[in-house]
């Protein structure tokens, strides 16, 4: 496991060091969600490997009442089966609980290694799908895990 540290991070320092620092398609897309998400009392966590940004998770406090969504979830490569996307979910589920959150829904990209790493962290495939969510990323697979 690499030595990693969650910080939340602040808007305007957010989203644009995490796209550059992931090289995200779209990253003007990634920034105004981000931003939105921010503005609603959302959080950002980046993970810090000494003064290198090595991963980020995004979290909307509120879905529905009681379900906060992981809205996005990256690790760089060479930081990748180190823990620190582990890490990062961990930050993400204390703050769904202080939101008083009691689910933490997440659509995973449809690969092996992104599902089967959400499985292992507790989280099962739903057949009650956001419906919103799933007009935005029908091809995701839908998790949802209490907390």
């Amino acid at each position: 496991m690499v030595s990693a540290d969650a910080h939340a991070m602040r808007r305007g320092e957010t989203a644009n060091v995490a796209a550059e620092a992931f090289h995200l398609r779209s990253s003007d897309q990634f920034i105004a969600a981000w931003e939105a998400i921010l503005d609603r009392g959302g959080v950002v966590y980046g993970a810090l490997c000494a003064d290198l940004l090595v991963g980020v998770a995004v979290v909307r406090p509120r879905l529905p009442a009681v379900r906060a969504q992981l809205h996005s979830l990256f690790v760089t490569r060479a930081y990748r089966r180190h823990g620190v996307a582990s890490r990062l979910v961990v930050e993400i589920e204390g703050r769904a609980v202080a939101a008083g959150a009691r689910e933490l829904y997440v659509s995973a990209t449809p690969s092996v290694p992104a599902v089967g790493f959400y499985l292992a962290q507790g989280f099962r495939v739903i057949a009650e799908m956001d419906p919103d969510l799933i007009a935005q990323e029908p091809e995701d697979i839908h998790l949802v895990k209490g907390l």
